[in-house]
């Protein structure tokens, strides 16, 4: 476990059914927000959305009762190293490029010809990849700078304006940091707008009022050996991908219970889910609907692509997921993020 030195706080962001996740294959970590599909009363058309680092591009599933299709019907390309993406409550999407070093903001729903309607420049070099939509609409985007004497990094999030009042710059929020690098790889808000955040390790940690007071936090030690991914379930559960570390804990989702402050330790009982079909190697990024689970993983060489699970959440153990993404007419290669919209 990689101690946490708090040095300063604050940030935010939401999943009202739906929610984020986090990271790329091997780099930097990516979060990945989503809000509940907003239609006016017409019959809701969600998609599932997933970056991915090695098509260069961002890949659209459409989905029927939760399930995605095999194959994308749409691919959002002109990137040069897509991570981190969002989906706001405006429901536009925002895609990190590590390369390009900018957030590009598209129109709800974007299609295969579509073009960024603003693109913000991102003034940092290290630990690009995650971004972040809150309740109100403020970006948060991801990143790591050297905070100590002793040379320790944090992680930090410049928090910008929503898009309507401009994408103006409001904040520098710090997430404090440890021994090596701090890379802040998940960011994730529930309903309440209370935010859960992993950078790497054993720990998540909950923050109540994050814009106000990141002093204000509750940090979870059990669920998982070195979380990636983390997001809020529709019943306040944490969902946690785990890239696992011993035979004892090998990779999974972990699940912990509804989570209140002051009702349960810093070490609550958890379950774990597991793959009984392709195995659920390197899981990254994970996202829900409210009754599923979405969970990118690495490439897998016998199935020539990169894997989208889908999971029931209720189901402790392994189990057979409910859908998978998978094969070479996925698409997928290196899944970054993965988000649900329009």
């Amino acid at each position: 476990m990689t101690a946490r030195v708090f040095v300063g706080f604050g940030s935010l962001l939401c999943a009202a059914a739906f929610a984020a996740c986090a990271a790329p294959g091997g780099g930097p970590g990516s979060s990945s927000q989503s809000y509940a599909v907003r239609t006016g009363g017409a019959p809701a058309t969600v998609h599932l959305y997933v970056s991915d680092r090695g098509t260069k591009a961002v890949l659209r599933y459409p989905m029927t009762n939760g399930i995605p299709a095999e194959t994308p019907d749409a691919v959002v390309s002109g990137f040069m190293d897509p991570r981190g993406i969002a989906i706001g409550p405006d429901q536009r999407l925002y895609v990190v490029d590590a390369a390009l070093k900018v957030v590009a903001i598209y129109s709800p729903g974007p299609s295969s010809t579509a073009k960024p309607v603003r693109t913000l420049p991102i003034g940092h070099q290290y630990g690009i990849g995650t971004v972040g939509v809150d309740p109100k609409g403020n970006l948060y985007v991801a990143y790591t700078l050297n905070c100590t004497t002793d040379g320790f990094s944090c992680g930090y999030t410049d928090v910008y304006s929503s898009f309507d009042s401009g994408s103006k710059f409001i904040k520098t929020l710090n997430f404090g940091g440890g021994p090596g690098s701090t890379v802040i790889r998940s960011l994730a808000w529930n309903r309440a707008g209370t935010l859960v955040e992993e950078s790497g390790g054993q720990t998540v940690v909950v923050y109540y009022d994050p814009l106000r007071d990141m002093g204000n936090n509750y940090p979870i030690f059990c669920g998982s050996v070195d979380s990636w991914g983390v997001t809020w379930g529709s019943g306040n559960e944490v969902f946690e991908t785990d890239l696992g570390g011993n035979a004892q804990q090998p990779p999974a989702v972990a699940v912990i219970p509804n989570y209140l402050k002051g009702q349960i330790n810093n070490c609550p009982s958890f379950y774990t889910i597991t793959s009984a079909t392709v195995p659920l190697s390197i899981p990254r990024t994970i996202t829900t609907n409210g009754k599923y689970i979405y969970v990118t993983r690495e490439y897998d060489a016998h199935l020539k692509s990169g894997v989208v699970f889908v999971f029931d959440p209720t189901k402790q153990g392994p189990q057979k997921p409910i859908a998978t993404i998978q094969g070479p007419n996925s698409g997928l290669v290196a899944p970054a993020g993965i988000a649900i919209g329009p």
